[in-house]
Parts: C-alpha cells; structure tokens; sequence
C-alpha cells in the first residue's frame, strides 16, 4: 500500500491507494482504536480488481492532565 497526503476543502487527508489505478473505487474507513491496517486483508483481497482507498484516521490523546 503506498501512502499519500491530499487537501480537500482546507483539510489534510493522509490515504493508502492500494489496486489497479483508474478501477472502480471502493473506500475504507474505520473508527477508534482501529487503524488503517485493520483492513489490510479486506482491502488486499479487493485489490485484485477494485481501485482501494483507506483513510488514515488521526490518532488523538485519550487524557491530557
């Protein structure tokens, strides 16, 4: 998976491109406390014909004292 960073609408978003460029695309998203490699068999397997794009979620402090 090669990783990217792109600006859209004033945010920075930080993505994984996975796939055959120029296929249909299939977006991954994922919540806390997962990361974006908890879906790197899903995203690998529909790599063979779909076009895989995974946004990296920034990861936050749980507790600031």
């Amino acid at each position: 998976m090669s990783y990217e960073s792109h600006y859209v609408n004033g945010l920075m978003l930080h993505v994984g491109h996975l796939g055959p460029a120029g296929g249909e695309i299939i977006v991954f998203l994922h919540g806390f406390p997962e990361f974006s490699l908890s879906w790197i068999l899903a995203a690998s397997t529909a790599a063979r014909i779909f076009s895989i794009i995974n946004k990296m979620q920034p990861v936050k402090q749980l507790c600031c004292r």
